[in-house]
């Protein structure tokens, strides 16, 4: 299988939902560093009902940290289908991992103080766009992959 070529359409096709998203983790990394900060002194004395909401804010923190170290990553090489195909299935991960969390964090009787639940939100948001956005532009990244072995296979010689 040949190395990817830039595609300079892949680009102009991902640019946009790309950077909104970056921009969506960067601003949530805050919340789940907080929740990193706060873990360890819960861990021992939590009760059950504490247990689960602390599993509920760090599993999506840390697929959210991985999406954002993906979406940085694919700030180096946008125009790459392989690079794509590596980095969407992170924020994918987090959007699924997110929106039950989330919705776990927003019932009522968890009953989540004002200010969190506006964080939760935000995350519930950005964990819905990860997941279209990632989705999205996994199939422009498939598509573009396949465009690029397609022509490779009828001009063998364009590789060199």
């Amino acid at each position: 299988m040949p190395a990817s070529t830039p595609d300079p359409a892949l680009l102009r096709k991902t640019k946009v939902g790309h950077l909104v998203l970056f921009i969506f983790a960067t601003l949530l990394t805050l919340p789940a560093g907080f929740v990193f900060m706060v873990l360890p002194e819960l861990i021992g004395p939590a009760s059950s009902k504490e247990s689960a909401m602390l599993a509920a804010a760090a599993v999506p923190s840390l697929t959210g940290v991985f999406a954002w170290i993906a979406l940085g990553l694919l700030l180096t090489r946008p125009a790459y289908p392989h690079w794509h195909l590596a980095c969407w299935p992170f924020v994918i991960l987090f959007g699924l991992t997110a929106v039950p969390g989330c919705l776990y964090w927003l019932t009522e009787e968890n009953n989540p103080e004002s200010f969190i639940t506006w964080i939760v939100l935000f995350a519930l948001v950005a964990a819905i766009a990860s997941l279209t956005v990632a989705i999205r532009n996994l199939r422009i990244a498939r598509a573009s992959l396949g465009k690029q072995q397609q022509h490779f296979q009828v001009f063998p010689r364009a590789r060199a």
